[in-house]
Parts: C-alpha cells; structure tokens; sequence
C-alpha cells in the first residue's frame, strides 16, 4: 500500500483552515448586525431623552437626518454611536439615566498546529457551533469615580484541542470608563420650559372680631363700630340678612349703623367684601324692645265674682321680638288673652274669678318680648271689691202716643252692670235691656199701664225696683199740628203764621227772633220709630231755599234739646234728617241752600224729616217733648221761614 503524501495532509488543512475562517467571517457579520440592531431599538424605544427642534442624529434612520420638535425621542448613547448637533437655540438633552450598550469583539480562538501523528491517532471531533454572545443592557448607575464593568460575559464552552483545529469564540467585555474630572463642558443654550400661567395672588378673607356697641334699643337707629381684619372698600354687613347702613369699610374698621325698628332678637353679624368673601361673627349683636310706658287700666276696679275684660293704655308696647311674648300681669297673677292693638293699646282678661284672686289694690306690669324683658308699670292700678247688687234705676218716666209707650230712666254707673230688667205691673216681667229706654207696643189706646225697672250686675245680682211710671196710649190726629205759638222780636209776617197744618204761608224770623209752638202736656214729640217731627219751610218755584235756623225741644221749658241746626258751620248738626246729605255734599250748610220737592216730605212736599233720637245729640228718651221752639243762628243774612210743625210720633 502506497504512503500518503505529505501534501495530501497539508492540502486537508489547508481547506479545514478555509473553512474555519469562513465561519469566522460569517460569525463576525451576524454579531456586528446584532450590535447594530440593538443600537437602532435603543434609538427608536427608549423615551427618556428628546430629540428638539433642529437636532441631527448620525444614526437617524429615516432619509435627511431632520426631525420636527418633539417628534423622536432616543436614548442616550456613547458619543462613538449619536453624536447631537445642536446650534444655539437647540440641545439634546438627558431625561433619564444613562445607559451602556457593550462592545463585544469576536476572534478565532489559536490553536496547537496539527501534526500528522495527532491526525492519525485523533479521532474526528465534532466541533461545537460558535457561540453568540448577547450584551447584556445594565444601567450604569450615578458615575463614583471608579469605573465599574457592567459585566462579563461568560463563555459558552472551549473545545478540547485535537488535531483538528476548532475556532474558538472569546468574548472580551468592554466597559466604558467613568470620567472622574469635572468635564469641561461646551456652553449650553437654554433649556425650554412650559411658560407658567400667571395667577391672582390669593386676597385674604375677612375676619370679624367685634361689634361696640353690641345691645341697642331698636327704638332709633344704632351707630356701631366693626372691628377686625381684612375688610375692603365697598364691603357690606348685615344682622341675619338685616342690612346695616355702612358708611366706611376701612381694613381693619367699619363704620355702620342698625336700622331702627329692627326686630328684638340675637343677631349674628357677617361681613362681605366685594369679591364675595365674608366671615360670620356668632350672637354678636343684640336688639332690645323699649321699656313699655304703662298709663292706665280699665276699668280699673273690679269683682271676685267674674273674670273682666281690660283695656290697657301707655305707649311702646311690641308685638315682635324673640325670646318670649308681649305680657301683662297683676303682681304675680298672668293677665289671660292679651292683645296687641297698637303700640298705645292692650286688650287683656284680668282672671278675678278663676284665679281665685283676693280682695285688694294691685300693680299693673306690662312686659314686652325680646332680650332682657323690658317691663313697665303701674301703681294702685287694679282693685278687687266685693260684690254687692247694684242701685236701683233713678227717674223711671214714661212717655205716650199713638198705641206706645215709651219709657225712660237715668242710667246706673256701677263698673259690673250688665243690664235691666222692665217690669209692667199688669204683666210682671216684660224683658231685659242693656240701655237705658224700653218701647212698649203691646198697649191700647185709652188705657193707662205702669211700669217699674231693676238693675242686673254681671253676677245677676238684681237691684231694688225703681219709681212707678204711668202713661196712657192715645190717638194723635188731633194733636198733630198746633195753633199754640208765641213769638219774640220783629218778624217778618204774622206769628200766627207758624201754627197750625203747612199752608206755604210763612213767618220770618232773624237775629234775636224766637218762635215757640206748645202742643200741650202729655201730648208732647216722643222717641217713637223713624221720623218723629217734620218742619215745613217755604215753597216757592219747586223747591225750598233753607234759610240759617235752629230748632230745640223741651218738655218742661227749662232744659232745652238742639235737635237741628242749619248754620253753614258743622254737617253732623242736621243728622238724622233728610236733608243731611246737602250739608255734607261739599259746600257745606249754605245759606238759601236750594232743596227740591221732590227730596221733602211728604215727597213731593216742603217738609224736613227729623228723628229725635238719630240727632248728633239725642235727648234722653221717656219724655213727651211739647215744646218747639225756633231761633235765628248767628251768620245769618236773610230771614227763616217757618211755615208748620208737624208730630208724627
């Protein structure tokens, strides 16, 4: 068998060597593809650095190396891999910590030269497939002046040496050094910034402190003084929504003043600037009710017996105010349903009989509501006595006419009258009454009847019987007209004129001018129903022109009763007629006031209507009236006419 030789084994290793580098070749280009990959990724992921308006990047992936603001952001690399470009108003600027990309350099591992015999006796080892190394990416943390590696890679595995020579991988870490001298650094341009928005600087609030003074009586308006801090121009205050009138808001001071007439009460005051800003002092303020003026009480005594509505009197009396109500009491006894009427006016119950109170005088208190019970009194105001009936009526009269009786009497005076009770002797009891005057109309002409009253206290203790009073009921015709006249003075026609029934034939009369007609005793004017009397005065051209003239009666010549009185001064002096509403349709009591017939009696007619007991000053009743008499009233400048006088009651 031939020997191999020698150039057929070096031939073998030459191509095992082409082979090695070839693979070396091929190992190199696919960890530079890697290391450049990866440097794209950092550039393209990592936020935490910006890329600003004009900045240019070696490694700038897209055609022209030109990005907007705020377009691309990359991470920081070594300066070997992203250089920035910058001018004087752009910069690349760090936003996060810094990171290393290693550098790693792949190399054939030498190897023994192969030798024929190591050929020969080495059995075919498969080599391993080269190994690639991945950096690893680690934050290289706050430079300390040492540099620190951030790691080594550690191989995969080292093939045995045969006589095959097997390239071997080896990984040498590089590590970028930490500069431990301060680096000098190119200058800077500024950084940019978001442009904060400016705002108002924040104006305190108001703080109240004090209000001097702080009670007042709500009586007049208050002048106060608000002290604190913080207050502006144009600021306002108020009680409980109650506005004061401010007239001076310095910083620390307000000048105000409380409205008078403001409710009693506690108030809390609050200040508001203008800008809306306010601060609320509690109970800061408080407002009093005057002290009650107590003048009188009435009445003013009364029984044990019953309880007794009061009238009270003074001035400064209020309805309003908290705490508490408006009050009254006797010494220590509540008076019951007290009233406000007005400031000068009380109404009350004084409780004699359910408050059981004792005989004797007491003090009369009047408390109004609000802070500090303002009170006032009255001394000796009230007086409890003990009850006894009341008097018997005085000068019971009684008065006839046509199927009528009228009685009459003066009235009692006692502070518990409740009433009278009228009697007729044929009959016994007839009715009770509050006045002092009774009409019978259950009678017959021609026959006489007799009565007697008593008085009744509001105790229903009843009184002794009055005076006996007698009349007979009779028919008027006869008696309605009366030729009995006397006459005073120069008058103007015959006296005579003036009597008997209405025939437009007057007499006149003027000055000191009187004329008196007599119907005769018991045959008098009595208070019967409606009109009682008619005067006629002169007719002439459809109308009456009243002249000035004053009429009275009397039933014994002595007292005199004003029942009409036409003298231009006071419209109440013709009331109960039928011409009062001439003397009160603007002009007044005109002398020769034109009055048509169609407005007198009997309609159409010439008479005045007058009810004796409608007059602004009625008689007292009971009493046959047979007296009338005619005067001329001051004023005066043409004659009174009197034509008749007619009964009608």
């Amino acid at each position: 068998m031939a020997r191999p030789t020698s150039d057929n084994g070096q031939g073998e290793n030459r191509e095992r060597g082409r082979r090695d580098w070839l693979l070396f070749l091929v190992v190199m280009l696919l960890g530079f593809s890697c290391l450049f990959g990866a440097a794209i990724m950092a550039v393209r992921q990592d936020p935490r650095w910006q890329v600003y308006a004009d900045m240019f990047s070696e490694l700038n992936p897209d055609a022209g190396g030109e990005f907007e603001a705020g377009e691309l952001k990359v991470p920081p690399l070594r300066p070997e891999v992203m250089t920035p470009q910058w001018s004087s108003d752009s910069l690349l600027t760090p936003a996060g910590t810094l990171v290393v990309v290693p550098t790693m350099v792949v190399g054939p591992q030498p190897t023994a030269t192969p030798t024929p015999q190591g050929i020969a006796g080495a059995s075919p080892t498969p080599s391993p497939p080269p190994t690639t190394l991945t950096p690893s990416l680690t934050p290289t943390p706050t430079p300390t002046g040492t540099p620190t590696p951030t790691g080594t890679p550690t191989p995969t595995g080292t093939p045995t040496p045969t006589g095959t020579p097997t390239p071997t991988t080896t990984s040498t870490p590089t590590t970028t050094p930490t500069d431990t001298s301060t680096p000098t650094s190119p200058p800077q341009p500024p950084t940019r910034t978001n442009t904060p928005v400016p705002t108002d600087t924040p104006v305190p609030p108001p703080i109240v402190q004090a209000i001097t003074p702080d009670t007042g009586v709500n009586t007049a308006a208050v002048n106060v003084t608000i002290s604190g801090l913080n207050f502006q121009a144009g600021c306002s205050a108020s009680l409980d929504g109650v506005p004061l009138a401010v007239s001076n808001c310095a910083p620390t001071l307000i000048q105000a003043a409380v409205p008078v007439g403001i409710v009693a009460g506690y108030y809390d005051l609050t200040v508001t600037n203008p800008d809306s800003q306010s601060d609320v002092l509690p109970n800061a303020y408080t407002a009093t009710n005057p002290i009650p003026v107590v003048a009188a009480i009435n009445p003013n005594t009364w029984f044990t017996t019953t309880d007794r509505a009061v009238t009270i009197t003074g001035g400064n009396f209020r309805n309003t105010g908290a705490p508490g109500a408006l009050r009254a009491r006797l010494d220590g006894v509540p008076l019951l349903n007290v009233t406000y009427v007005d400031q000068n006016t009380l109404t009350a119950v004084v409780p004699c009989r359910s408050a059981g109170m004792g005989l004797g005088t007491y003090t009369l208190y009047v408390t109004n509501p609000g802070p500090t019970d303002p009170t006032g009194s009255l001394a000796n105001a009230f007086t409890i006595v003990a009850d006894t009936p009341p008097a018997a009526p005085a000068n019971l009269r009684a008065a006839a006419g046509e199927s009528q009786i009228v009685l009459g009497w003066d009235p009692n005076s006692e502070i518990d009258l409740a009433g009278y009770n009228v009697y007729r002797t044929d009959s016994g009891f007839l009715t009770a009454v509050t006045e002092n005057s009774y009409r019978d109309a259950a009678v017959t002409n021609g026959t006489t009847y007799t009565y007697y009253v008593t008085a009744i206290d509001v105790a229903s203790n009843e009184s002794a019987a009055s005076n006996l009073a007698s009349a007979q009921p009779y028919d008027i015709t006869p008696y309605m007209y009366t030729t009995s006249v006397t006459c005073t003075g120069s008058l103007v026609g015959s006296c005579s004129d003036a009597g008997g029934p209405p025939d437009n034939v007057p007499v006149g009369i003027d000055n000191s001018d009187t004329i008196t007609l007599d119907f005769g005793t018991g045959r008098g004017i009595i208070d019967g129903p409606g009109s009682d009397m008619v005067f006629y005065e002169w007719l002439t051209g459809g109308s009456i022109y009243l002249d000035y003239i004053t009429i009275d009666l009397s039933a014994d010549g002595v007292t005199w009763y004003t029942v009409f009185e036409w003298d231009g001064d006071n419209p109440g002096d013709v009331s109960g007629t039928n011409v009062d509403g001439y003397a009160s349709d603007g002009d007044g009591e005109l002398e020769d006031e034109p009055i048509p017939q169609g407005d007198l009696y009997p309609y159409p007619g010439s008479g005045i209507e007058i009810d004796i007991g409608a007059v602004q000053s009625p008689p007292p009743p009971g009493y046959s009236f047979h007296l009338v008499r005619f005067t001329y009233p001051a004023g005066g400048t043409d004659y009174g006419q009197i034509d008749a006088v007619e009964r009608l009651n």
